[in-house]
């Protein structure tokens, strides 16, 4: 292999992790959700003195979340998971018409699973607790 070549190699290695690091797309949990499972209020805290952020990632090793939760207008974290996503691309429930879009995403951290909903294409996401949508995407809630 020529030098010319191993550096090309070398540098389309480099280019292909530093893309793996960039969140693909990014969202905000509305403040009618619910906080996702893996998070607990500080104490003192309501629920309107956080905001939580979603961000999706495509690696070699498949599709990812991580989740953040902030005190309202503060830089630092308060929590954080970040986990594996189940398939290659959100879910659309049987039924459910195009125009309309919702999209689920099944998010497992910490041994805890989770279901994000996307209602119309936004930078809005929920967690949900439909019953109904967890046994259609056969995962069982707890």
């Amino acid at each position: 292999m020529t030098i010319s070549v191993l550096r090309s190699v070398i540098i389309a290695m480099l280019l292909a992790t530093i893309a793996g690091c960039i969140a693909e797309s990014n969202f905000r949990l509305s403040d009618e959700s619910r906080l996702p499972k893996w998070f607990e209020l500080p104490a003192g805290k309501g629920r309107q003195d956080v905001t939580v952020t979603l961000s999706y990632y495509v690696k070699p090793s498949g599709r990812e979340a991580r989740i953040t939760m902030k005190e309202r207008d503060a830089w630092l974290d308060i929590d954080e998971v970040a986990g594996k996503l189940k398939g290659l691309e959100p879910i659309q429930l049987e039924g459910d018409s195009p125009e309309d879009y919702r999209g689920f995403e099944i998010l497992s951290a910490e041994g805890i699973t989770d279901i994000i909903e996307h209602k119309g294409r936004n930078d809005l996401f929920y967690m949900t607790d439909d019953p109904a949508v967890w046994k259609e995407l056969g995962v069982q809630q707890k």
